[in-house]
Formats: C-alpha cells, structure tokens, sequence
C-alpha cells in the first residue's frame, strides 16, 4: 500500500454514492484495497478491507446485496477436493476476508465460486446449473435482475463477467470443455462435472483485451468514475454492459480479445466430457 493516508470510510461512502450505488442494488465487484492508498482509520492490511465493507453495506443498506468473486480453479486442478466453507480464494487477500464474514454466503461453483451478503443471496447463487458462464449462471442472473458491475482500484477492464458474454454470443477464440472433480459440502462428498468455456492456453489470440470495449463504455457515458484515494471506483449496468458485448461482438467476434485466425468455434464436446477437435485445428488445452 501507498504510504500516505488517501481516504477514510466517509469518502469511499461519497464516491460509491456518486457513481450510482443506493440503497436496494444488487452488486458485483472486483476489488484492490491496496490501489487506493491507507485508509485514515489505519495502516493494517485488515483495516483497509473492513474500511471497504462498511462504506459498501452502508450504502447498500439491508435490502442491498453485494458479491464478489472467490474463484478457487479447484476443478482443472486435478485431485484436489472444493469445499465451500473452507477451499480459499485464489484471486486476492479480500475475497478471501470477505468470503469468510460472518452472514456471507458461497456458491458450489468449483472453479468460479462467488460470495455474496445481502437478502438475494439464495436467488443469485443458489441451486446453480453446472455451467460456470452460461444461461443461468451467476453472471446471467445479475444481468436479470438489473444488478451493477463497480469495481474498486482495479478499473473497468478487470471483469469475469465478459467471459459469460463471450459464451453466450458464440466467440469463435473459446470453447466448451468440461472438468471433473469432488466437491465436500455439508457432510458429504459428490463426483460432479461442470462446464468452462475456455480459451487454447497455447494460442495467446484468445487473452482477454478489453481496451476498445472501454472506449466504448466511456465514449457512451455507459461508465461513472469516481476518484478515492489514489485509485478510482468505476460502475456500469451490467444489462447495458451486455447490450454492448452484443453489439460489439457482432460487429467483430474477436472485440474482448487479442486477435488472431484461430476459429474454435466448430470443437465440440463427446459424451465423456472430451474436446473433439475440428481435424484442422489439431489437440488443444484451453481454461
């Protein structure tokens, strides 16, 4: 973290209000404590992360809901077990925190879990399709109901939620692939498959790039940014942010990514979970 003092909990209130949070939202959020500078409350790593908690569930209020990723990539990691209540978080020391307060909640998903606090919790990521970025997935859900995208230090760009975008407009730089593996929950352990749609980790064409989406977002006044610290939070509709996906991407399948030739939109899936891949294209392996 940054040495100086940059913020306190009023103003990280002040800038969540300005950008477009109230009481009643339903949230989802990608955040970087350590972007924003020291709280004035403290210079304890913990003290940052309950800062942001308090100035997010104040304005919320208890009708809100707020979720964040606790990603755990469990099953491509082969042999290793998901347990919701203990499997950590693998994308940041705040999720990790967050996902262990004390009313929050976490979805079965054993590769892309999330955690969520608030009223909607069971209808947000509850009895979820095996499916980690399909048609009823976390992602679609918070589309449904209206939910916002506001991230903290890390800007626009950082955002899982594109991915679900991606599956649902049929980008030919991914593909379906399913993963198995255990989870441990309640007592008791189950063999479960889920479905990833994935990227070819050797072809770098398919790498998320979210630069001309960004410039779209903002050229439209679709984004609200507001300064905190030494950082920024930034919020956007997630319904008007896949109304662009779905313009953009028909315009030019390849707009989230890289770029390149490579179209592994004809791959398919066997009966045992196995990519066939089109004879062009040859073996591949993709997350």
């Amino acid at each position: 973290m940054n040495r100086c003092v940059s913020y306190d909990r009023a103003t990280l209130v002040c800038a969540l209000r300005e950008v477009g949070l109230g009481a009643g939202d339903t949230v989802f959020s990608h955040v970087s404590a350590g972007m924003l500078g020291y709280p004035r409350e403290g210079r304890a790593e913990e003290t940052a992360w309950r800062v942001i908690v308090e100035a997010f569930l104040t304005v919320l209020g208890e009708s809100g809901t707020w979720l964040l990723p606790t990603y755990s990539y469990t099953y491509t990691k082969p042999g290793e077990v998901y347990e919701p209540a203990y499997t950590p978080s693998e994308v940041g020391a705040f999720t990790e925190y967050f996902r262990t307060l004390r009313r929050a909640r976490r979805s079965l998903d054993p590769i892309f879990s999330v955690a969520a606090l608030g009223p909607r919790c069971k209808e947000l990521i509850g009895d979820l399709p095996h499916d980690c970025f399909g048609g009823d997935c976390v992602y679609a859900r918070l589309t449904r109901v209206g939910a916002k995208l506001c991230n903290l230090g890390v800007g626009f760009r950082y955002a899982t939620y594109i991915h679900h975008a991606e599956q649902m407009l049929g980008v030919p730089y991914r593909f379906p692939k399913y993963f198995t593996g255990v989870s441990r929950a309640d007592g008791q352990e189950r063999k479960e498959t889920w479905l990833y749609n994935v990227r070819a980790l050797e072809d770098e064409a398919g790498l998320p790039d979210l630069r001309r989406l960004e410039t779209e977002v903002r050229s439209r006044g679709l984004l609200s940014v507001a300064r905190v610290g030494i950082g920024q939070v930034t919020c956007i509709d997630l319904p008007d942010l896949y109304a662009l996906c779905s313009e953009c991407v028909r315009r030019d399948p390849w707009f989230m990514a890289r770029g390149g030739a490579t179209d592994y939109s004809g791959d398919r899936i066997d009966q045992s979970g196995r990519v066939e891949f089109s004879p062009a294209l040859g073996p591949s392996s993709g997350r």
